[in-house]
C-alpha cells in the first residue's frame, strides 16, 4: 500500500526550520493579546487560537494573510494553559503539567500510541484551525511522514475519549456515554458520539466519508488500517456497494437483457455477457482484480471460471461516457444505462479461463498431484472462502490484489504446512508482507527465504518488504515514466514490457542477496538494513531499467532525458551531501577489495574530493546522484581520468558507458587521457575494446597492496585519426 508515508530529507528540514519559528510567533500571539504571561505560566486563549484561520472581508486570515500550514508551523512545539486553567488549583500548586498548544504525533507510529491522549489534553487540536475543516487535509509530521486531518481526529477521538477497544470476538466497540458501557463500531454511533461528520469532497464534487466504509479507510485511513487499530471488517459492506466493486467481493447475476453493471454509478459500465446459457449453469460475474472479470457457472454448488474479460480503463470509460452523454443533458444514472459494451467488443475482450495460465506445474509434482491442486483453484468459491478465512485470522484486510496473487496466496493457505506460518507472518507484515511473499512465482526457495526472514527480527525484514513492494509499485509506472522522461516519444509497448522485467529483477535480487552470510548477519540490526533501503532509491531504478532498454537500440544522450543534468564542478564546489554520497556509493561498488586495497584506494579517493583544481562531472535524475567522474590536469598536459563511479542500484544500465562517452570522449578531443585500472574491475574490457585505451604499464604490488593494477592510456583524439 505504499502508501508511501515515508519521509523525505527535504520534508524533515522543511518542517524543522518553520517549526524553529515558534519563538517569534509566540510574541505575535502575545501583541494580539491571544497569549499572556500570567504568574511566570503562559496562558493562550482558546477562542483567539481558533480565530486565527478566521477570513475577513478582504478573504484573508487574520491580519498578516497567514495561510494553515504557517498558522500549524507556528504552534509547533509551543505549550502552555488554557484560560480555563486559571480555575484550576493543581496549577498554581505546580502539580498541572503544561499542555501542548497544538499537537502532532512525532512520526506515523506515536499516532496509534502517544498522540490520543496528547490530544485530548491539548489547547486546541489541527481540527481546530479551520472554521470548515478540510478533513482531507495532507499533514506532514515532524518526521516527514505523511497523514491527513481525518486519520488524525479518528485516531485521537477512537483511542482517546472512546475507549476503542476489540472484544473476544475481535469486533472493534466504543464506550457510550449515556449507557456508561461499550457499543460495537458503526459509523453512525462515531459520528453520533463525536458530534461531527468526517467527509471529504473528492473531485468532481462526490463526498466520501466514514460512510463510505473500507474504501474511505483504504484511501484516507491507511496507517490506522496498519497498525490494526481498523480493519476492514469494521465496516459492513453489502453487495453491489462501491465496497463490494473494489475490493471484490459480492457476485452479480446476469440480467435478463444479457448484460451485467460494473462499476460505481459515476463509472459503471454494463458489459454484454449473454442471454440463455442452458440449463443447470446458473451465470454470475465477479469481478476478480481490478483489471479482470469472470464469468462464472454455477454447477451444483460448485462455482467454476468459466471465461474472463478485460474491463474498461479508466480513459476508455470516461470517452465511452462522453459519448453516450452527448448532445444530451442526462444525470449519471441515465449515462451510465447508456455505457455499455456490446457483443462485437465483448468478443474481443473475452478469453476461455484456463488456471494453468495462472497456476504453473511444479518441477517436482506428478501429473496426479497438479490436477487435484488445479481442481481445488478452480472453484472460485472455495477460493473466496479460503481467503476470508485467512483474512480475518490474520487481522488484516483483503486488497485488490490481482487474480494470479490470490490464486498464490489460496494455494499457500491450501498447503496446511504453511498456513500457521503465514498467518504470522501477515499478521507482523500485513499487506506488504504478503505481496512479498505472493511474488515468488512458486519458487520454494524463495518461499521460504522470505518467511524465515520474516521470523528472525521483528523490524528489519519489514524495512525489505517494504522496499520491494516500492520497487514492484514503480514498475507500474513503466509507461507513465517513458511519456515523461524522453522528450521525442518513440515506440514503448515493448519497452515497457522490458522495463518491468528489469525492475522485477531487482526487487528479486534484493531478497535473494539475504541468502548471503553478511546480510543476514545485519537483520538483527534495524538501522543498518533502514539505511541500506534509503539507499536504494525506486526511480533511480526505473531510470536506469528505462536507460538500458532504450540504449539497447541506440546510443542515447543525457540531454534527451527531462530531469537529467550533468554537472561540471570544481571539488570546492562539491556540497557536504555530495561528498558524503560520493564516498557511500564509491564504497558499495568495491565489496570484494581487501582491507588494505580498500583502505588505500579510499584514502586516495577522500584526497581528491578534498583537492583543489580537480574537475568532477557529476550526473543526477530528478536530483538524485547517478554517477561521476573526474579529470585532473597534469604537469605534461595530459588528463587523468579517475573515480568512474555509477550508482549500485543503477549499475548494468549503460550509464557508466554513457557517462564516458559524454565526457572522456569530449576531453579526448583535446588532450591525451590516462588512467589507473585495477585489474580485476569489469570494465576494464570496455575501457579497452570500446574507449579506445591501451594497456601502457603494470603496477604488479600497487601501494604495497599486493594487487595488481595496470596503466592504461589513450591519445588525444587528433593522434588516432592519423594513426587510422
Amino acid at each position: 500500500m505504499r502508501d508511501r508515508t515515508q519521509p523525505t530529507p527535504e520534508d524533515v528540514a522543511s518542517f524543522q526550520a518553520i517549526e524553529s519559528e515558534g519563538n517569534s510567533f509566540l510574541k505575535l500571539l502575545e501583541e494580539k493579546g491571544i497569549a499572556q504571561d500570567i504568574d511566570g505560566q503562559t496562558i493562550f486563549d482558546e477562542e483567539g487560537l481558533k480565530s486565527l484561520m478566521k477570513r475577513d472581508r478582504s478573504g484573508k486570515y487574520w491580519e498578516k494573510s497567514m495561510g494553515f500550514d504557517e498558522v500549524r508551523t507556528g504552534l509547533a512545539g509551543l505549550r502552555g494553559y488554557k484560560k480555563s486553567d486559571l480555575d484550576d488549583p493543581d496549577l498554581k500548586s505546580g502539580r498541572l503539567p503544561p499542555r501542548e498548544v497544538l499537537p502532532l504525533p512525532q512520526d506515523i507510529g506515536s499516532l496509534s500510541r502517544d498522540y490520543p491522549e496528547t490530544a485530548s489534553n491539548a489547547v486546541i487540536n489541527i481540527w481546530d484551525l479551520e472554521p470548515n475543516v478540510k478533513w482531507g487535509r495532507e499533514i506532514i509530521l515532524p518526521s516527514g511522514q505523511k497523514t491527513n486531518t481525518a486519520e488524525l481526529f479518528i485516531a485521537a477521538e477512537l483511542l482517546g475519549n472512546l475507549k476503542a477497544r476489540r472484544n473476544q470476538q475481535g469486533e472493534l466497540e466504543i464506550f457510550d456515554f449515556n449507557k456508561q458501557g461499550f457499543n460495537k463500531f458503526t459509523f453512525n454511533g462515531f459520528e453520533r458520539a463525536v458530534g461531527s461528520r468526517v467527509q471529504i469532497t473528492e473531485p468532481g464534487g462526490r463526498q466520501e466519508g466514514l460512510h463510505s466504509g473500507a474504501l474511505f479507510a483504504e484511501k484516507y485511513l491507511p496507517n490506522l488500517l496498519k497498525a490494526g487499530v481498523l480493519k476492514r471488517e469494521d465496516f459492513r459492506t453489502t453487495s453491489g456497494s462501491k465496497t463490494a466493486e473494489v475490493l471484490g467481493m459480492g457476485e452479480k447475476k446476469v440480467g435478463a437483457n444479457g448484460f451485467v453493471t460494473i462499476g460505481e454509478t459515476e463509472g459503471s459500465v454494463k458489459y454484454y455477457i449473454g442471454k440463455g446459457k442452458g440449463k443447470g449453469k446458473a451465470m454470475g460475474v465477479v469481478k476478480l482484480d481490478s483489471n479482470m472479470a469472470g464469468i462464472i457457472e454455477d454447477r451444483h454448488g460448485r462455482k467454476n471460471l468459466a471465461y474472463t474479460f478485460d474491463l474498461l480503463k479508466p480513459e476508455e470509460i470516461r470517452v465511452k461516457r462522453e459519448q453516450a452523454a452527448a448532445g444530451r443533458n442526462l444525470k449519471p444514472g441515465e449515462i451510465s444505462a447508456r455505457t455499455f459494451v456490446d457483443s462485437n467488443d465483448m468478443k474481443a475482450r473475452m478469453a476461455r479461463y484456463d488456471i494453468t495460465q495462472f497456476v504453473p506445474k511444479r518441477v517436482d509434482e506428478t501429473p496426479e498431484q497438479y490436477a487435484k491442486r488445479v481442481a481445488d483453484l478452480s472453484d472460485v468459491g472455495f477460493v473466496t472462502r479460503k481467503f476470508q478465512g485467512f483474512f480475518a485470522e490474520a487481522g488484516i484486510g483483503l486488497h485488490n490484489l490481482p487474480w494470479s496473487e490470490q490464486l498464490i496466496l489460496a494455494n499457500a493457505i491450501l498447503e496446511e504446512k504453511d498456513k500457521s506460518r503465514l498467518i504470522s507472518f501477515a499478521k507482523q507484515y500485513g499487506i506488504e508482507g504478503i505481496r512479498t511473499f505472493l511474488a515468488v512465482d512458486y519458487d520454494p526457495k524463495m518461499a521460504g527465504l522470505i518467511l524465515d526472514l520474516g521470523e528472525r527480527s521483528p523490524e528489519s525484514p519489514g524495512l525489505i518488504f517494504e522496499k520491494y513492494n516500492e520497487i514492484v509499485d514503480v514498475s507500474r509506472k513503466a509507461a507513465q515514466f517513458l511519456q515523461e522522461i524522453f522528450k521525442e516519444q518513440g515506440e514503448q509497448s515493448d519497452q515497457i514490457t522490458r522495463i518491468s522485467e528489469l525492475l522485477m529483477r531487482k526487487a528479486k535480487d534484493l531478497l535473494a542477496s539475504y541468502r548471503d552470510p553478511i546480510n543476514r548477519s545485519n537483520l538483527s540490526n534495524p538501522k543498518a538494513i533502514k539505511d541500506q533501503m534509503e539507499n536504494i532509491k525506486s526511480e533511480i531504478l526505473l531510470f536506469a531499467a528505462t536507460f538500458k532498454t532504450g540504449s539497447s537500440k541506440r546510443a542515447i544522450e543525457f540531454s534527451e532525458l527531462k530531469g537529467t543534468e550533468l554537472e561540471i564542478k570544481d571539488s570546492s564546489q562539491i556540497t557536504d551531501r555530495e561528498v558524503q554520497e560520493m564516498t557511500r556509493i564509491f564504497e558499495e561498488n568495491r565489496p570484494g577489495y581487501s582491507p588494505a586495497l580498500m583502505r588505500e584506494t579510499l584514502d586516495e579517493f577522500k584526497t581528491a574530493l578534498k583537492a583543489q583544481g580537480k574537475q568532477w562531472y557529476i550526473l543526477k535524475y530528478s536530483n538524485e546522484l547517478v554517477a561521476f567522474i573526474r579529470f585532473d590536469q597534469l604537469s605534461d598536459g595530459n588528463l587523468y581520468a579517475g573515480s568512474l563511479n555509477v550508482r549500485p542500484e543503477a549499475k548494468g544500465s549503460a550509464i557508466g558507458s554513457a557517462m564516458l562517452r559524454a565526457t572522456l570522449d569530449k576531453q579526448a578531443q583535446d588532450h591525451t587521457i590516462e588512467a589507473v585500472v585495477y585489474s580485476k574491475n569489469p570494465m576494464l574490457k570496455h575501457y579497452t575494446s570500446e574507449f579506445k585505451f591501451k594497456i601502457a604499464g603494470e603496477i604488479p604490488d600497487y601501494h604495497g597492496t599486493g594487487e595488481l593494477f595496470y596503466k592504461l592510456i589513450r591519445p588525444q583524439e587528433q593522434e588516432l585519426r592519423q594513426a587510422a
